[in-house]
């Protein structure tokens, strides 16, 4: 999701730019008719990419969720409360087998298929991006209480960012229904002004939506370490033999330990093998450098529904020197392998 969050910043920015360079053509320019049109252009277009934003975080973040969550108990409650009342028909008398059906759809991974049913519908329905409408999205989809909490920013103190934005949506509105009042006491400067405040609400709903997608997903998520000592002889194993291919012969030789364990090493962020199968096993230039000091990796990662992982928020980073100081001076039997 991280890179998911990544992309939406730069299509975000990217879209903006335009508003921007709009701006700039209307500093440059004498004719009130042209400064109107593109002053007026860039105000549609900003909220064009506001609402985008919006509905983009709101689709993945709940894909997102869906390919990663293993218990869907975990959802917030609320967030299961509004996708039961918005799947389940309530004509339970009247008409059983619906009623019926209507549960049962949720079993196995139903539950997925729901959750996203819901989500589109929500955001086909979310005609205004206004800060009321995206707090109750996002309250009802992730749980989240307040995705605005901030009420200012460093740039415009005094000034209630929420109010302001409301403010600058109902210009647009008035812009959209052939309001000729709607540029009335509207500057370029105002606009920016506008723009920046974008900035902050689009940097605002991407951290708190992240910091709601890793609590949901890491509640049910199974934690392995690094800094075990089956990886320590695994890595030990590549330290002296090379970058060759092996198959699962050479961990068994290791121990029960390392060839049970051996395909958590393939797991992003680690990435440390390539497994393709039990005979056909190879080490990444990503274990060379971590085995060179070269590289740190998170000593703990999570690993959610269908193998995705990632890692644990707050974990250290290790280097292969934090495992000899471990385990080096440890006194266990080293099988000497030769394959």
């Amino acid at each position: 999701m991280r890179s998911v969050i990544h992309e939406l910043i730069i299509s975000f920015h990217s879209h903006m730019d335009e508003c921007r360079h709009l701006l700039r053509l209307a500093r440059n320019n004498s004719e009130d008719n042209v400064v109107n049109a593109l002053m007026k252009s860039a105000i549609v277009l900003a909220i064009a990419y506001w609402e985008r934003h919006i509905e983009d975080l709101l689709l993945k973040g709940c894909a997102y969720i869906s390919d990663s969550l293993r218990n869907p108990l975990d959802l917030p409650l609320k967030t299961r409360q509004v996708i039961a009342e918005s799947s389940v028909t309530n004509k339970r008398e009247s008409n059983p087998e619906a009623f019926s059906s209507s549960v049962w759809a949720f079993s196995g991974d139903g539950w997925s298929r729901k959750y996203k049913e819901y989500v589109q519908k929500r955001a086909d329905a979310l005609n205004t991006a206004s800060i009321k409408n995206v707090r109750e999205a996002f309250a009802d989809i992730f749980g989240i209480k307040d995705v605005f909490p901030n009420k200012e920013i460093k740039d415009f103190p005094g000034i209630n960012i929420s109010e302001e934005f409301n403010h600058f949506m109902n210009v647009r509105h008035k812009i959209a229904h052939g309001d000729r009042t709607a540029l009335e006491g509207v500057t370029i400067d105002d606009i920016e002004k506008w723009l920046i405040i974008e900035y902050e609400l689009v940097a605002m709903t991407m951290g708190i939506a992240w910091d709601a997608l890793e609590e949901i997903t890491g509640k049910s998520a199974i934690a392995y370490h690094l800094k075990e000592r089956y990886v320590y002889q695994i890595l030990l194993y590549f330290k002296e033999n090379g970058q060759k291919t092996v198959t699962n012969d050479v961990f068994k030789k290791i121990g029960s330990t390392a060839n049970s364990n051996y395909k958590k090493l393939s797991y992003e962020p680690w990435s440390l093998l390539d497994v393709k199968g039990p005979k056909n096993i190879y080490p990444t230039d990503r274990l060379f450098q971590f085995l060179n000091n070269e590289l740190e990796l998170p000593s703990q990662v999570l690993v959610l529904k269908n193998f995705k992982a990632r890692a644990k928020r707050g974990t250290p980073l290790i280097k292969f020197n934090d495992l000899q100081d471990e385990y080096e001076h440890k006194i266990f039997d080293q099988v000497s392998i030769n394959v």
